[in-house]
């Protein structure tokens, strides 16, 4: 006979924040499970503009049943805590098993551990266990302190149902709306556009690029309504700073869009570019890079990173870096010269490895949310993955 267990998850919902969309595509897989009667405790955003109706998450069919979950009672015995929000509440529970979910982009989690009146109170369990999703940000967790059994990767997935390739006929209309012709090369990046992304490395890169290959654009979608960083922010800086560089040329052919796009619109506009590029310094997963690939296009990242736990010849390119150090922060240098060579290498298709089915394949034997949804489940029943 199974008897489920008590799962309650401490976190955030609702939203498009990576750590929501994590947390909703894994809520998603353990309620597939008998094994798990799961209960929901809402962890209050940082800021008012954080809310479904400016930053909807895009799963608004499975929102409904996140939605229904709700709190245990006082009385319930809970077997297993899963807290996953910011900061990380790194303090003792009432249950069992506790675990948090926590990314350290660069290396170092200064400052980012709640310190809230929860910490002076009485808990009948003060072990926690630490989930990372890759190998570079597990470094940040036992540098604080944690014992490195106690902190456990368990990387981010792709939905292959919603990310997937899309036909010519479809690829064609999308540019059509983006003013972008069938015979453009365009180069995509999807992100928050802070300074551990590297955008100013790309557009520096395209800068190059575009004085070379005039057929070439450049789209970046940003995450503004979330962070208040706009694209348009960073290439008016760098305009004002390297003005040589930046010709209005180069400027006509960088597409920007700010607007919130449902998941579906996302999936497209992946699939309508010709590759993605992520030219970052510091990353705690990266998920964009797995769905463009998912969808059929080619990647290029930083190497060295927490990119390399799913790097696959099939559609990854290495950009060359070195390791930096900040106030205590560790990040990754770039190469420009070589992110050019492996832009233009797209280009002009000199890059025989690269092959589509060969890495969805590769994505829905690894990273898929079912598989990482079993990695989860693993872990709560057993301890161990």
């Amino acid at each position: 006979m199974n008897i489920s267990q008590n799962l309650l998850i401490e976190g955030w919902r609702g939203i498009n924040h990576s750590y929501a969309m994590i947390n909703q595509y894994q809520i998603r897989e353990l309620l597939k499970n008998n094994k798990f009667k799961i209960y929901f405790k809402d962890i209050p955003f940082p800021t008012p503009e954080w809310n479904k109706k400016n930053n909807s998450s895009g799963l608004e069919d499975f929102e409904e049943k996140i939605s229904k979950l709700t709190q245990p009672s006082n009385k319930l015995k809970i077997d297993i805590l899963y807290r996953i929000s910011f900061p990380y509440r790194m303090y003792g529970g009432n249950a069992n098993k506790i675990f948090v979910f926590g990314t350290s982009e660069y290396q170092n989690i200064d400052n980012m551990i709640y310190k809230g009146k929860e910490l002076n109170e009485k808990y009948i369990n003060k072990s926690i266990k630490v989930i990372t999703p890759s190998n570079w940000s597990k470094v940040g967790f036992i540098k604080e302190g944690f014992k490195e059994n106690d902190v456990i990767v368990i990387p981010c997935g792709v939905d292959l149902k919603i990310f997937k390739p899309i036909n010519k006929e479809k690829k064609s209309k999308i540019r059509k709306k983006l003013n972008i012709d069938n015979d453009h090369f365009v180069f995509l990046n999807v992100s928050a556009m802070t300074w551990n992304k590297g955008v100013d490395k790309l557009i520096a890169a395209f800068s190059e690029i575009k004085k070379k290959y005039s057929f070439v654009k450049l789209i970046l979608k940003d995450q503004s309504n979330l962070y208040g960083i706009t694209a348009k922010n960073i290439i008016s800086d760098l305009k004002k700073r390297f003005p040589k560089e930046l010709t209005d040329e180069v400027l006509s052919n960088i597409i920007v869009i700010s607007r919130n796009l449902t998941l579906k619109e996302l999936s497209e506009l992946y699939g309508s570019c010709d590759a993605y590029v992520s030219p970052y310094r510091a990353e705690g997963f990266n998920m964009p890079p797995l769905e463009a690939a998912a969808c059929g296009i080619p990647t290029i990242l930083t190497s060295g990173g927490s990119t390399d736990d799913y790097y696959h010849p099939s559609f990854v390119l290495k950009i060359e870096g070195k390791k930096g150090l900040t106030a205590g922060n560790n990040y990754i240098k770039p190469n420009l010269e070589n992110l050019v060579s492996n832009m233009s290498a797209l280009i002009e298709k000199r890059n025989s490895s690269l092959k589509k089915d060969e890495a969805i394949s590769f994505i829905e034997k690894n990273f898929t949310w079912k598989i990482i949804g079993k990695k989860l489940s693993d872990l709560f029943i057993n301890d161990s993955i």
